[in-house]
């Protein structure tokens, strides 16, 4: 009996310890779908989220709740793994070309090799319901074009090599995301996946490669908002940019601000030509917050979209790293 309780808060410890550290997952995707718990854009315009309600999306962007929220991007953790723990490409057993410790979460070490040329095959899933979110391929054929020029000079350009359509409106809520992404997902090693829908009210979010590369989560979730060419939207994140700033993410960059007023290879951005910020920027123009200018123009920053134009020569240079190291083959 003794034997068999021990067994037993063994098993219930365990499952606690799961239930934890997938909780932000699971709970989110197993509430009912009500007006209080989803992002909403309205027949008339109103945007409602998590029981607020604003009179566009101009006005939700420009509002605190979108700043003190960090509503431009989502960091999102995989379920039970820390960013710190995250598995390098050898411990995956990925046959990256870079080394796994040049450009994994933790430093960034420049090399000459990771100055690439690589084209990129890109989809995009539109997950719709009924007419909400049904983006036509002639939009996201303007986004990829956006890609292609704000990536230009970077080694990386982007072929758009298709698109398909979902109706189902647990999937464009942003819920059961590790249904969709199975069930939709292009081979993950070969095609960078984009999938559209409300992005739970973020503007979008992505996994670092380092964890990711290959898993169902790899990819980028986008707001069916922002996604588009110039000029297409809502102000001021109506450049195409969230994808751009997503694909950070994706190909290994982190936040400018990410590590706060710390500049090198092993903190802050791990990058160090980027200079050292403290806290997002969500407007234009300079700022300083750690005794020199903050890289406002950079896209790894939170600006508006019509003030951020740039990668520097080292992110360039650990996103080649980055695949590389994590996606030799896509």
């Amino acid at each position: 009996m003794k034997k068999f309780s021990i067994i037993l808060s063994l098993l219930v410890g365990l499952t606690m310890v799961l239930g934890f550290a997938g909780q932000e997952r699971l709970g989110l995707d197993d509430r009912p779908i009500t007006e209080d718990n989803v992002f909403q854009v309205r027949s008339d315009g109103r945007v409602r989220v998590d029981g607020l309600e604003f009179s566009n999306l101009s006005e939700y962007y420009r509002s605190e709740y979108f700043k003190v929220n960090h509503k431009r991007c989502k960091h999102v953790d995989l379920p039970a793994v820390a960013p710190h723990e995250m598995l390098s490409a050898a411990q995956k057993g990925k046959p990256g070309g870079g080394g796994a410790g040049d450009c994994d979460n933790s430093q960034t070490v420049i090399k000459p090799a990771y100055n690439i040329n690589r084209n990129v095959n890109i989809v995009f899933h539109v997950l719709h319901s009924g007419s909400a979110g049904l983006i036509p391929e002639a939009q996201i054929q303007r986004q990829v074009q956006v890609m292609n020029q704000d990536y230009q000079g970077t080694g990386i350009s982007f072929t758009l090599a298709g698109v398909t359509y979902h109706d189902n409106n647990q999937w464009f809520n942003d819920r059961r995301e590790s249904q969709y992404k199975s069930s939709t997902g292009w081979d993950r090693d070969t095609y960078f996946n984009v999938w559209t829908n409300t992005a739970s009210g973020y503007l979008g979010y992505a996994y670092l490669p380092a964890g990711s590369a290959g898993s169902v989560y790899d990819g980028v979730v986008l707001n069916y908002q922002a996604c588009g060419g110039r000029n297409e939207g809502s102000a001021p994140y109506d450049q195409g940019r969230t994808l751009v700033h997503e694909a950070g993410h994706y190909f290994g960059l982190l936040h400018t601000f990410d590590g706060g007023c710390c500049n090198g290879y092993t903190c802050g951005d791990l990058i160090n030509d980027t200079n050292e910020e403290s806290t997002p920027f969500y407007y234009c123009g300079p700022r300083s917050t750690c005794g020199n200018p903050d890289p406002t123009t950079n896209y790894m920053d939170y600006s508006e979209d019509l003030c951020m134009y740039e990668f520097t020569s080292e992110q360039e240079n650990r996103m080649g790293c980055s695949i590389l190291t994590y996606r030799p083959n896509l």
